[in-house]
């Protein structure tokens, strides 16, 4: 069993989440819908599963999402299914949305304790549990093996002892965490703490992060289609230098802006090196000047990468690719990589 994320400890990551979204490219591209913020919950829907990015640790989430599972299954009389980590609260309900996901949110009472223990007392897990606090007072035998139904019927005839209320206690303290959960209700209600629809066609980088286990590959591919698309824009927008070889004159145009007819205004020469900054190594730039010249914008397309060299850049532009996509997921690698590195 995972050892359990504590609420203080989740909301410092996420924290450090928000400094490395411009930092790791495979969360570059979160930044296109939404920044991390322990103060907001956001969420989002893809198909029939509903993300909540809830921030506050294992046992907090898991007291929400059995809260808001519960409301939801008891106002529209569907089953819903939960998964959640320290990060986020994953549902699976058809006939919702995310208005009234929100407004369920939104609307949780403070005092919860009847509504959470109505959504335990017909789980394995309470069945698990009394069980073992049952053999601890010696109601049923401690080599006991019932089954569940078994178990069912007398948790029943036991309901309101010492027993079951010890068992619902253990739980309470064992796996949920009523406290940090009222902290979090209350400073929804006071407005301390925003919830944020996102209306977006695909789900956003940290949200597959929690789906990738519960959704087919369908689902993955789908997020590498948003992926490779938003790097594409991302490279296509990043802005470089020309430098002029004959001049010197240099000018900043994004990836996208560059034609074969650009000329230097001073000069009207065709012949530019490139570089990513405005200071850059003389020997560089009479070889990053060929490559443009002989592959133009797919070179200026890969350069743009983060952290990528002429070093790769050539690498790259020597393999043949049978579409567009493939060069970039290959462009991504090599960011990755950079990225790797760049730690050491």
């Amino acid at each position: 069993e995972l050892l359990p994320v504590p609420f203080e400890v989740a909301q410092k990551a996420q924290e450090i989440k928000e400094k490395l979204i411009d930092t790791l490219s495979e969360l570059k591209d979160q930044k296109y819908f939404f920044i991390p913020d322990p103060n907001k919950i956001f969420l989002e829907k893809y198909k029939d599963w509903y993300i909540i990015h809830s921030p506050f640790g294992t046992k907090t989430n898991d007291t929400l999402a059995r809260l808001i599972s519960h409301i939801i299954s008891k106002e529209f009389g569907i089953v819903v299914g939960i998964k959640t980590d320290p990060y986020r609260i994953i549902l699976k309900a058809g006939y919702i949305n995310l208005e009234i996901l929100k407004k369920v949110i939104e609307n949780l009472p403070i005092n919860f304790e009847p509504l959470l223990e109505e959504s335990i007392i017909n789980t394995d897990l309470f069945l698990w549990k009394f069980s073992h606090v049952a053999k601890r007072f010696g109601v049923i035998k401690k080599d006991a093996d019932y089954s569940k139904s078994t178990l069912r019927r007398i948790s029943d005839l036991l309901k309101d002892s010492p027993v079951y209320k010890e068992t619902l206690n253990e739980i309470f303290i064992e796996k949920l965490d009523i406290e940090h959960t009222k902290e979090v209700i209350k400073k929804i209600k006071s407005g301390e703490i925003e919830v944020i629809i996102i209306e977006k066609s695909n789900p956003s980088p940290l949200a597959v992060i929690g789906l990738e286990e519960v959704v087919s590959d369908v689902m993955i591919s789908e997020r590498w289609r948003e992926i490779l698309r938003l790097v594409k824009e991302r490279l296509e927008n990043t802005e470089l230098y020309l430098i002029c070889m004959n001049c010197k004159s240099n000018y900043k145009i994004k990836v996208n802006d560059w034609n074969e007819s650009f000329r230097c205004n001073k000069c009207e020469s065709s012949y530019f090196g490139v570089s990513k900054t405005e200071e850059y190594d003389e020997k560089t730039l009479y070889i990053t000047a060929d490559l443009l010249k002989y592959y133009g914008k797919k070179f200026l397309f890969i350069y743009a990468g983060k952290g990528i060299s002429y070093i790769t850049a050539i690498s790259l532009l020597k393999k043949e690719y049978s579409n567009e996509e493939e060069l970039i997921r290959d462009i991504i690698e090599a960011e990755k990589r950079y990225l790797k590195l760049k730690k050491f």
